[in-house]
């Protein structure tokens, strides 16, 4: 009798499993199918720069979206510098899709039981979706932008999304 209990188990496990394993199959097919109808645009325009026969900055001129943003290169982006960002923005940047599922639950229930919003689950993905195509803050627009980060993460590496990321940062006024 212990077997036939154990057998049973053991095939609502098996079903269990195979009806996850076919969800994420249709959900990343979803994700695939809304990913090629609704790509996401990461064209960045930089300021011009004009330099001398030494590489050094002779004179600059604004972006096209009137902005002063200077390209930064692979290289200048020390270690120091990955680490201070990501320890101040997205301390698991290596570790998730994009979106940190453990840092939206802990800022729902914050939010929740404080009444207002004092905690935020943003990754550093998530920003950069919001930097390339600001909109209001609303509840929509965070799924748009969860969603955005999946794309970028689906379609760059971890090191281009942060160098993105460190071009795009705002720093007062229109300086990035």
């Amino acid at each position: 009798m212990k077997f036939l209990s154990h057998a049973k188990t053991s095939q609502k496990l098996a079903r269990l499993f195979l009806l996850l394993a076919a969800s994420l199959v249709v959900l990343f097919g979803v994700f695939l199918l809304l990913d090629k109808l609704y790509p996401f645009d990461t064209d960045v325009s930089y300021s011009t720069l004009i330099l001398d026969d030494k590489g050094q900055i002779m004179n600059a001129y604004l972006s096209p979206d009137e902005k002063w943003r200077l390209y930064l290169s692979p290289e200048e982006i020390t270690d120091d510098l990955k680490k201070a960002i990501l320890y101040k923005e997205d301390k698991y940047f290596y570790q998730h899709p994009g979106i940190n599922p453990i840092s939206i639950v802990r800022a729902l229930v914050q939010n929740t039981l404080s009444g207002r919003r004092t905690s935020g689950a943003s990754t550093i993905t998530m920003q950069l979706a919001r930097l390339l195509n600001p909109k209001e803050r609303t509840y929509a627009n965070k799924v748009r932008e969860m969603f955005n980060a999946l794309q970028l993460e689906y379609h760059y590496s971890k090191d281009d999304i942060l160098r993105l990321y460190l071009n795009l940062l705002p720093y007062g006024g229109n300086i990035e």
